[in-house]
């Protein structure tokens, strides 16, 4: 299947801005929610010299108690020792983004990083409002953005991925989408094609489905005795899936269309074999996966719904979805281009990002005494390069992925 349509299909999985590819991390992912707090501001982002607001040097006193004062060299030490290391990376990027958005003579304001804090919010959030909902257009506005504030504060409280390192991965977004938007060329990669296949993907005959993925086929027999013995099929799934996006829903997965890209050739075929909801598929292999199926239902395709009427909405979709898979080629971009460019001098930052590329070395197999070898010959004495910041990327919602 050709990649605009993957695009698409990429598209309606939920996915967004870098999430927080926000960008991106960290959560992969959906993009992250955020806190209570206003964005990030062109002004605020520009305060990367003063210690702390106020203040000219780190010996002032930012407080006393009992007439002695406490520093700001105080303050800040712990606090860079703590999370020094992820905000100087999230700070590495952006300064990275500025560059290249200078040499492109592309500008990103203050507003432009509001939108995209608020596009990231609508899309996280876009259910916040029951579709059955009595309140005007002007009453739903204000609700949403009052509920997606909790939510986003509810979200980064449970995934320790603080108010400000969220607002720091918009803006970083934000640089990256008008970067990818200025690069010629975008719109001539869509043909009628693409079109065509992605107006089937929107409007075509769907259905809706649960899914237990396993790794092997012990796991498997496993799944298949408990639904025997007559075990809800989504608590099985909960307990059982190794796929953590849908276990949280009991295995539901959005529907999807046989012109889904996304979703495994097998996997398809399978679930449309399933005529009446309720049916259970034989084990599916995907892969290196094992996957059942229970058909929730099947949605027919809008017939009211004409391809001349809506091929433009379509090329819009497929666009937007093309858009995104450029951020994301241009944040890894960012990620190598990181690892050259910025210079820690810092010795308590130097020695924590040397350490964090360690264990990431073990993690991957690597030798991380190689690593580490390498890296100090990459750079002149004491001042090793960084690695990537957290980011805030969308998790994988569908099946074998």
């Amino acid at each position: 299947m050709n990649r605009c349509c993957s695009i698409l299909c990429t598209l309606l999985a939920g996915v967004v801005g870098c999430a927080p590819s926000v960008t991106s991390p960290k959560p992969d992912a959906t993009l992250a929610s955020q806190d209570s707090l206003t964005s990030i501001t062109s002004a605020n982002a520009a305060r990367d010299t003063a210690p702390l607001a106020g203040h000219t040097s780190t010996s002032d006193a930012v407080a006393t108690v009992n007439g002695k004062p406490i520093t700001v060299e105080q303050l800040l030490r712990p606090m860079t020792e703590s999370h020094g290391l992820a905000f100087l990376l999230h700070l590495a990027q952006i300064e990275l983004c500025k560059q290249k958005a200078a040499a492109a003579n592309v500008t990103v304001t203050a507003a432009d990083f509001a939108a995209e804090r608020q596009r990231t919010l609508d899309q996280m959030f876009k259910d916040v409002i029951p579709a059955d909902s009595k309140l005007t257009a002007e009453e739903q506005a204000a609700f949403r953005q009052k509920e997606s504030e909790h939510l986003l504060a509810q979200y980064l409280t449970s995934t320790r991925f603080s108010a400000a390192e969220f607002e720091l991965t918009m803006q970083t977004n934000a640089y990256l989408r008008k970067l990818a938007e200025a690069e010629p060329g975008l719109k001539e990669k869509i043909t009628e094609q693409h079109v065509r296949d992605g107006f089937g993907i929107l409007f075509g005959e769907k259905v809706k489905v649960r899914h237990i993925q396993v790794s092997n086929p012990r796991e498997m027999a496993e799944v298949l005795r408990r639904l025997r013995e007559g075990e809800a099929f989504e608590k099985v799934a909960a307990e059982l899936s190794i796929d953590k996006p849908s276990r949280a829903t009991g295995g539901e997965i959005r529907p999807f269309s046989r012109a889904e890209t996304t979703v495994p050739q097998g996997f398809k075929e399978a679930a449309f074999a399933l005529k009446e909801p309720g049916d259970v598929s034989d084990q599916v292999q995907s892969g290196n996966s094992y996957h059942i199926i229970k058909l929730i239902a099947r949605i027919p395709p809008n017939l009211a719904v004409k391809y001349e009427t809506h091929k433009d909405y379509v090329r819009d979709e497929l666009l937007k979805g093309l858009l995104l898979i450029r951020i994301r080629d241009l944040r890894e971009s960012l990620v190598i281009e990181a690892r050259s460019a910025l210079k820690i001098n810092d010795p308590v930052l130097r020695k924590q990002y040397i350490e964090r590329l360690e264990a990431a070395a073990g993690e991957s197999g690597a030798d991380p005494s190689l690593m580490r070898r390498q890296m100090l010959l990459d750079r002149p004495k004491t001042q090793p390069v960084t690695g990537t910041p957290e980011e805030l990327r969308p998790p994988a919602t569908m099946p074998g992925r």
